[in-house]
């Protein structure tokens, strides 16, 4: 049996309600621009966190373009993304701590953060998204007044206005900043904190959330900050490691933030997201969820359930959080599950499904609505193999060819923002 992506096809909708959602661990959503070309969009990106940038600089690929080509590197806006206050880690994502993964072995030479439902977001002020590390021993602590109590820790950014970098943070210094370093005092000791150069990105509003993605790397004595921004542009910043981290990298939070200072950003009410945070520690084990914030910067929404952890080729963490009312989630095998008690969007869906052994059976979804950002989702058992969820847009189908059987059958459900689910229905051959 082989699975392949096609262009577009023609085909109808229409089913029941129903407000469950199984997401599994999921691919980053499609922008409907690059719903024709899927397949060759979806390789392009995965090839492009693979390579790395070429030298130390500032880099920026666009698709379909193999290559990172060297861009004029900017100065990362003069503002600090603070560390959470005190060793409780006492800031909060909106009701509670956020959550983290932790590699139980080795240590993490990357991590990258997205959302894999974005539900209910129409409004939002400024922002940052963050990779976070947890806080650690180095010798850039060498000339602080105490190196034992002294601790680095590190962000990889993109912040809203347009760029990507990393902050750096020597935590309870506790003396003059060395040279080239910011001095923080808020919380009483002296921290030190400085950027890398920056990257010019576009500035996105909060609507295209579900497109992009923030990656962090620490490898080879350089650590590397990288932004898709989701409609074929990634961009990136390598410089020489500051404080080491690839020596001692256990622990990644990812989220969206406010964009500095402590500052909170805001979304409207009904907003739900649900967080994938994937690592590479060189094993398939599931990190640890760990209830810890390491950034003083938060949200407004709420974390829903628990914390799901999940291991294979990209080891991950998934959760919800969201100021709807009624929202839930729990752990299911191979995602969480949520329940966005929202308003259907739509009740009637139809689904057309062709073909048979030893041809190509299709099958298709598209939405009888012209909202924008609406997203079909599809949980094919082909010849009783399941082929996983798989998310596209309206028009947008999948091929698959069945050799010695016949059969197709599972869920096809359509969202749209500010309405999960709309509805579930069956395909069948």
């Amino acid at each position: 049996m082989q699975s392949r992506f096609n262009p577009p096809l023609l085909a109808v909708l229409a089913i029941a309600p129903v407000l469950s959602l199984a997401l599994g661990a999921q691919a980053q959503k499609i922008p409907p621009g690059h719903a024709a070309d899927a397949a060759q969009w979806k390789a392009w990106r995965e090839s492009m966190k693979q390579t790395p940038v070429p030298s130390k600089g500032c880099f920026t690929a666009t698709y379909p373009s193999p290559e990172w080509r060297q861009a004029a590197c900017t100065v990362a806006p003069d503002v600090p993304l603070l560390p959470a206050r005190g060793a409780a880690h006492i800031d909060t994502v909106g009701n509670t701590i956020d959550d983290t993964a932790y590699a139980t072995s080795g240590v993490l030479s990357s991590a990258e953060g997205y959302f894999v439902t974005v539900s209910g977001l129409t409004s939002g002020n400024a922002y940052s998204l963050q990779v976070n590390t947890n806080t650690f021993s180095t010798s850039a602590c060498s000339g602080a007044a105490n190196p034992a109590a002294c601790w680095g820790w590190q962000q990889f950014v993109y912040e809203s206005s347009g760029s990507v970098f990393m902050q750096y943070w020597l935590i309870n210094y506790a003396e003059k900043c060395p040279s080239g370093w910011n001095t923080f005092t808020q919380y009483g000791p002296i921290y030190c904190w400085k950027n890398s150069s920056a990257t010019g990105v576009s500035g996105e509003p909060v609507s295209e959330l579900e497109y992009m993605s923030l990656t962090g790397k620490a490898s080879g004595g350089t650590d590397t900050a990288v932004v898709n921004t989701g409609y074929g542009n990634v961009s990136a910043v390598g410089a020489d490691t500051v404080l080491n981290l690839e020596q001692s990298w256990n622990s990644a939070e990812f989220n969206i933030f406010g964009n500095g200072n402590g500052d909170q950003v805001n979304f409207n009410s009904g907003t739900t997201l649900v967080v994938q945070t994937a690592i590479n520690n060189g094993t398939t084990n599931a990190p640890v969820c760990r209830s810890l914030s390491y950034t003083a910067e938060t949200n407004n929404l709420s974390l829903v359930g628990g914390c799901c952890p999940y291991g294979g080729t990209t080891p991950d963490i998934q959760f919800m959080e969201s100021n709807a009312s009624g929202a839930t989630a729990t752990c299911g095998t191979y995602g969480l599950q949520g329940n966005f008690t929202a308003e259907p969007y739509v009740t009637n869906v139809n689904v057309t499904v062709s073909g048979g052994p030893p041809f190509y059976i299709n099958y298709s979804a598209e939405l009888e609505d012209s909202t924008p950002g609406a997203t079909i989702y599809y949980q094919p058992t082909v010849c009783g193999e399941p082929e996983g969820t798989q998310s596209g847009y309206s028009g947008q189908y999948m091929d698959f060819e069945v050799e010695n059987c016949s059969g197709v059958s599972g869920p096809i459900w359509a969202t749209a923002p500010g309405y999960l689910p709309s509805g579930v229905g069956s395909f069948y051959l």
